[in-house]
């Protein structure tokens, strides 16, 4: 996630009063989301299996045992399903007052978790399996 993603899905229009306060707002996002990547250090994935808790290496091994044109397919459906809710979103926020954000934001998350839970495994085994046809 980059700032400047933050800044297109929220910019907008907003009273000079309300600005500091979205830029607050974007800059403490930006934050969580690259915290929460340096604090996971090293993703869970076919070749890091020791990152993955036992629930993923047992999604990892299913996943594994099926085609790549499968998966591929999985994970297109699931980027065109990440894609829609980016797309409603930034809607969403471009229309709602600033004070609405934060809950908008969380509900965009939460959104996106439900849409496509296990992307970031799906698309490491996808990449794996590419690499091993190479």
């Amino acid at each position: 996630l980059k700032l400047t993603q933050l800044d297109r899905c929220c910019s907008h229009e907003a009273s000079p009063s309300l600005q500091p306060q979205m830029v607050f707002q974007k800059l403490a996002l930006f934050c969580t989301m690259a915290i929460m990547t340096l604090c996971h250090g090293e993703q869970c994935g076919p070749k890091s299996l020791e990152h993955c808790n036992d629930e993923e290496k047992v999604h990892i091994q299913v996943l594994m045992t099926s085609s790549l044109g499968s998966l591929a397919r999985q994970l297109e459906h699931m980027e065109e399903a990440r894609k829609q809710v980016e797309e409603d979103y930034a809607a969403k926020l471009k229309d709602a007052p600033a004070e609405k954000h934060a809950d908008l934001l969380l509900e965009k998350g939460n959104r996106l978790h439900a849409v496509s839970g296990s992307y970031d495994i799906l698309k490491s085994v996808v990449e794996h399996k590419r690499g091993q046809e190479l």
